[in-house]
């Protein structure tokens, strides 16, 4: 795998993984809730449900076992537009978080990243009209028995790049045109997506898995999270 240099360690593109569902121990919930960062509980606090609280955690999880593996072992987060969040005094180092189900990941990169999961889900054709273009609708089409899973990869394709991009759903995603003819492409007006690939993994079954970056492909897969403390 191609490695990058950043100002005191050597860093790859790296996206991890984490079955939150381990959590559901009370106990081991408890203890990695507290190993979390103020901000990161405050947010983990405000969620009703014990699930949402369960992937919570596990973000927060992969974020610090991230930084740690780069060094870093004591970090603040500033955020930028749309509330994105990056490493306060680290221009070299990028990441983005997203969960689904019961899967959270975060993806580490020395370039601006957007990632996003997403459990795959029926899609009715009133919301395919709400969120996809005329073409990329007839595309979807052509898929007859696994027409829902490739929506849901299309899906998150769309929300990679409006996350590297730091708008977040504020930006429509018909506004977000996908050509799927060939390597996978973006056009979005006003923003510059010559540069931008999308890398598709299907490591986790069940989910649709993309990361959007510069790089032609992000990492050569996922690794999933099993540094359990017992």
């Amino acid at each position: 795998m191609t490695r990058y240099r950043v100002k005191t360690d050597i860093m790859k593109n790296v996206l991890y993984a984490l079955n939150s569902d381990k959590l559901c121990n009370e106990q081991l919930f408890r203890r990695y809730y507290a190993q979390t960062d103020s901000e990161r509980q405050l947010k983990t606090d405000r969620f009703r449900f014990e699930k949402d609280k369960r992937l919570s955690v596990g973000a927060g999880i992969l974020l610090r076992h991230g930084l740690m593996k780069l060094g870093i072992t004591d970090f603040r987060l500033g955020y930028g537009r749309n509330e994105k969040p990056f490493v306060i005094g680290r221009s070299d180092i990028f990441f983005n978080i997203s969960h689904s189900g019961s899967f959270a990941v975060c993806a580490f990169s020395d370039k601006p990243v957007g990632v996003d999961i997403e459990e795959h889900h029926k899609f009715d054709d009133e919301f395919m009209r709400a969120v996809f273009t005329e073409s990329e609708t007839a595309h979807l089409s052509s898929f007859s028995e696994d027409r829902d899973i490739a929506c849901t990869d299309l899906w998150t394709v769309k929300e990679s790049l409006m996350k590297h991009s730091g708008t977040g759903l504020s930006l429509e995603p018909k506004e977000v045109h996908i050509i799927s003819v060939g390597p996978l492409k973006a056009q979005v007006r006003g923003y510059d997506c010559e540069k931008l690939n999308f890398t598709l993994y299907d490591d986790i079954d069940g989910y649709s898995l993309t990361v959007c970056s510069e790089y032609e492909r992000f990492s050569d897969n996922v690794e999933f999270f099993t540094e359990w403390d017992q």
